[in-house]
């Protein structure tokens, strides 16, 4: 048994990652009057960096075993953690000849990283799968709470360099520990063992399970609905650049519709510079407003930024506004300018200038000038995040898409980017021209990010209207047409994709005869009596409008469904 000082032992494990901060922690804690032991190589990093510690091993006088495989799963570590702190267990501990510990610093091994590396064998994943770590994290967890519960707040566990710097500020300050911190504590502490175990069991699992597990990013200004209070944003532990929570708040104060349209936006302009990248094109500018997660209107460029943000006006003015606007470029002073005043009526004379109500912008940057254009409007959102400008096949979303259910949720792969040039595509009634490629690609991205079923126009890198959530095909063709029509819009020339068969002739129909679109494509594969495949093809073929199609099982676009 070694005698610690009056404050106790302290016990510090981390993992390799936060072993160069580690002596700076180890000082102030010995300034603070206590002893720190410690194991293995994180004794070996104090000892380099001359701070006094000692071996785990001499305290409890047992070796650590069979290459530091074992080193904490000792019953004289946990009951020196878990004792209570009354007289008659600090006399039992005396008696056994155990020290008590006050204090753990516990981080635990890269089990996630080990897994999510393609590199690692089976082995390596193995042996970081930590045992000792999450042990003594709960011990110290329960033990913290317990004595809480008896009015003694001494004992203390940080999992996290962050946590061990709150708790070591605190120590320094003098201010005694309470309820709000200890359960802070134990919660990050259970979290860490939890996400830990988690993951394992998904990968162990084959299937069989799933985890999910986040911490609170930002409390939202309200939920979907006035009436259902205040929402809840949560980050999950992931390395993704455009994950949400990565976005930086310039502006406003966000809820829970700005949120989603601020994923729903970065997804869309991610997947138009994926979906292009993919057919050997050249990326263009993309600009595109979107409303309760639908694109209402998008436009492209490979010319200008302000082209692009034109277009996007253009498509629709009506939808546009109150909408999220997100952009795969820097937004300058010209981007923000169109987008509050262009295409708005002038005004009355004496009168303030007529200007669009936009409710949140999403942009890799901003200039200072457009920032000050756009905050005409005091509340708007403004987020920025640099990887949108890097939108493209790099930038797609790795991790499989999860759908909640009440008491449960669906999990599957991500939609692949769409690849007009498979060999899987045919064109039965002549190629597409260059200009027309280009359509059908943003098309087809249109329709993978709105709720199928749906049918799309677009025009010189323009969308004209979008059908979009309808329960038949022929309905998503009418309504595509309405709001096209409504917006001003001339179809002739227009391409149609729908983003997945017309099972009767009555969609294609619409299009080649009513719109008068020179393209549709759509997947194959309906055998629908009376309609199908033979009658999309008639029907195209006698209005002179190239067809072109790949198997439902490929082309197929539902999202969101």
């Amino acid at each position: 048994m070694n005698e610690s000082s009056t404050k106790g032992w302290v016990l510090m494990s981390v993992d390799n990652r936060d072993k160069p901060a580690l002596p700076d922690k180890a000082k102030r804690l010995l300034a603070l009057g206590y002893s720190i032991a410690s194991t293995g190589g994180t004794a070996k990093c104090l000892k380099v960096a001359e701070v006094e510690v000692t071996d785990l091993s001499d305290i409890i006088d047992f070796p650590e075993l069979f290459n530091d495989l074992v080193k904490t799963l000792h019953h004289k570590v946990h009951a020196g953690i878990l004792a209570p702190q009354t007289l008659e267990a600090s006399e039992k501990l005396k008696e056994l000849g155990i020290d008590r510990i006050v204090g753990g610093y516990v981080t635990i091994y890269d089990g996630a990283g080990a897994i999510a590396d393609p590199n690692s064998t089976r082995r390596q994943i193995a042996e970081k799968q930590d045992m000792g770590g999450p042990g003594m994290i709960g011990s110290f967890a329960k033990a913290a709470e317990l004595n809480a519960c008896d009015g003694h707040y001494g004992t203390f566990v940080a999992t996290s360099p962050e946590m061990c710097d709150k708790i070591l500020d605190r120590l320094e300050s003098g201010t005694p520990f309470d309820d709000e911190i200890v359960h802070e504590m134990v919660a990050e502490g259970f979290m860490t063992v939890a996400r830990h175990r988690g993951v394992a069991a998904v990968h162990y699992g084959d299937g069989r399970y799933f985890a999910n597990f986040g911490e609170l990013h930002r409390t939202l200004r309200r939920a979907e609905n006035p009436q259902q209070g205040k929402a809840r944003q949560y980050r999950a532990q992931t390395s993704d650049p455009l994950a949400t929570h990565a976005f930086q708040l310039l502006n406003g104060d966000p809820g829970s519709v700005n949120t989603t349209d601020l994923d729903r936006g970065a997804d869309f302009v991610v997947r138009v510079g994926a979906n292009f990248e993919k057919n050997a094109l050249a990326k263009p500018f993309v600009a595109a407003a979107m409303k309760h997660g639908q694109p209402c209107g998008v436009g492209i460029s490979f010319e200008s930024t302000q082209d692009a943000i034109r277009k996007m006006i253009a498509s629709n003015t009506q939808a546009i506004f109150g909408a999220t606007v997100t952009t795969s470029f820097r937004l300058g002073a010209p981007d923000a300018h169109d987008l509050v005043y262009y295409m708005m009526e002038p005004a009355e004379e004496g009168e303030p200038s007529n200007r669009r109500l936009i409710h949140q912008v999403v942009a890799p940057s901003f200039s200072d000038e457009a920032i000050a254009s756009l905050k005409v409007k005091k509340d708007i959102v403004l987020y920025g995040n640099p990887a949108l400008e890097n939108a493209g096949l790099g930038m797609m979303k790795q991790e499989p898409d999860r759908r909640p259910l009440r008491g449960g949720e669906i999990v599957q792969q991500p939609l692949p980017p769409f690849d007009l040039f498979s060999h899987l595509v045919e064109w039965p009634l002549g190629d597409p021209s260059q200009d027309e490629v280009y359509d059908v690609v943003l098309g087809a991205t249109i329709c993978e990010c709105g709720v199928s079923n749906t049918v799309t126009l677009v025009r010189g890198g323009m969308l004209l209207g979008n059908g979009a959530g309808q329960t038949d095909r022929v309905t998503a063709a009418k309504l595509a047409m309405m709001i096209a029509r409504d917006a001003g819009h001339d179809l002739r020339g227009a391409v149609a994709v729908s983003d997945s068969f017309f099972p009767f002739p009555d969609g294609p129909t619409l299009l080649c005869a009513d719109a008068k679109v020179n393209v549709i494509f759509a997947t194959s594969g309906s055998k629908a009596k009376g309609g199908g495949d033979p009658e999309t093809l008639r029907v195209c073929q006698e209005h002179g409008v190239k067809l072109g199609w790949g198997p439902d099982e490929y082309y197929r676009m539902f999202r969101f469904h």
